[in-house]
């Protein structure tokens, strides 16, 4: 063997014995001093599955395809994820909530609309029955620990503002940091596909957005570690899936992802979802069989899939959710509840006005 090795340049990638134990014994410790800082899954059914609360470091993907409730899940969990802050009085962190697609105006309307009750359409063209109502609501969203990183229809005209790729989503949440004293508990972007090309990836010719989407996805596991919080991340799968079981449970699977299978490889946790009726809307309303499995096709019917847990937990198990599109809440239902119009019904408002 060569004498001309650089030892140092080594010792962070080989571990003696001793030294893989003790360091494994110092990383267990500071695990175990901030587990109260995991961030709990927000259906309770799914997270005693167990989908262990994601702790600092970990990347967590929303895989779903166009139109299957992807950024209105990562809104829902947003929400709970705010609660759960309130609950453990963090109040030095927040939800930094990153939207590429949607406008800041736009994502308060929605907010607006879920705690009165009035469209968003009522809201946005100042026409709703109590504007009243919407200044309280007003007051009680500006109190709710969640930063949002995105453009708005305020500025849009202006020449200044920075493009929404990563340096500079990194850059808004140091200013932040800086300007308010505020820590991220956890990191949530709408959505990785969505992300502008980076000035640093624009060397990368016809193959930039595939290699672009690669180096993205390294990039949130080093925010993750950066700011010592999870990285929630939406990614667009595949229009024709690989790893669907059936047309009637056609849920994307681990390699789904559009662009690059380091999506699969480089997350901790993989959450999939699928809404029958965007491919099955001529069936609404009507029994479909899936195996041994059937239900009813609804129209806010929501299958939620883990797909991938790292840390030898398991993996693979779905279940039917109901959707109250009202306040964007999310439960779980049984596959028998779909067949009855009053009971669906029911569980569909129970769900709505849960706290």
């Amino acid at each position: 063997m060569s004498n001309q090795t650089d030892i140092k340049a080594y010792q962070t990638i080989a571990f003696a014995p001793q030294d893989a134990a003790n360091i494994a014994l110092e990383k267990a410790k500071e695990l175990a001093q901030i587990a109260h800082k995991g961030i709990e899954f927000p259906i309770p059914e799914i997270a005693s599955y167990p989908f262990a609360p994601l702790l600092p470091g970990q990347l967590c993907v929303v895989l779903a395809q166009s139109s299957n409730y992807k950024t209105g899940f990562m809104d829902f969990w947003k929400d709970e994820i705010a609660k759960q802050l309130d609950r453990q009085d963090r109040d030095n962190e927040a939800v930094f909530y990153v939207s590429v697609e949607d406008m800041l105006e736009e994502q308060v309307f929605f907010e607006l609309s879920k705690e009165t009750g009035y469209p968003v359409d009522e809201i946005s063209t100042g026409h709703a029955a109590d504007w009243s109502k919407v200044i309280d609501a007003t007051v009680k969203i500006g109190g709710v620990q969640v930063y949002r990183i995105c453009n708005s229809l305020t500025y849009s005209d202006r020449k200044d503002v920075p493009e929404l790729y990563l340096s500079n989503i990194n850059n808004a949440i140091e200013m932040v940091y800086a300007r308010d004293g505020k820590k991220p508990a956890v990191i949530i972007i709408d959505y990785l596909q969505a992300l502008p090309l980076d000035p640093e990836h624009r060397g990368y010719g016809s193959d930039a957005r595939r290699l672009q989407v690669r180096a993205d996805i390294y990039e949130m596991r080093r925010m993750g570690a950066r700011y010592s919080c999870p990285v929630i991340v939406g990614v667009q799968a595949k229009q024709e899936l690989n790893g669907a079981s059936g047309d009637f449970m056609y849920i994307p699977g681990m390699y789904d992802g559009e662009e690059t299978s380091s999506i699969a490889q480089r997350t901790d946790r993989m959450i999939s979802l699928w809404m029958p009726k965007q491919k099955h809307g001529s069936k609404l309303n009507q029994t479909v069989k899936n195996g041994d499995t059937s239900y009813i096709v609804r129209d806010n019917l929501l299958f939620v899939k883990v797909a991938k847990q790292r840390g030898r937990l398991p993996a693979g198990k779905a279940w039917a959710c109901a959707i109250g599109f009202t306040r964007n809440k999310i439960g779980c239902v049984k596959l028998e509840d779909t067949y009855v119009d009053k009971q669906w019904n029911e569980i569909t408002e129970k769900i709505e006005g849960a706290k």
